[in-house]
């Protein structure tokens, strides 16, 4: 079964660069799409820093996108966000 339009506005879609990035735009973000009344957090603990694996082979990374691409592409206009995986360079 196919997820209508209209079922997706249910979703939030952040990429988890922008929310590392700027965690209380994005956490401000997420509450007013929930509806909920404004909270502020005085704190937010980093509990993933990322790292710890190697970089990716860089013949591996064109593979990888360019199997992806497509489905990348039908990704982004269905949820009508460009996440700009394919701008990305990895290692």
């Amino acid at each position: 079964s196919d997820v209508c339009s209209s079922d997706l506005r249910q979703f939030l879609f952040v990429k988890s660069e922008a929310f590392f990035a700027d965690p209380p735009k994005i956490f401000k973000q997420a509450i007013r799409f929930l509806n909920l009344p404004a909270w502020e957090l005085k704190q937010f603990k980093v509990y993933n820093a990322g790292g710890g694996f190697p970089d990716m082979e860089r013949g591996t990374r064109a593979r990888l996108g360019d199997y992806f691409a497509p489905h990348n592409r039908r990704l982004y206009e269905r949820l009508e966000v460009n996440f700009g995986w394919e701008e990305e360079t990895w290692g």
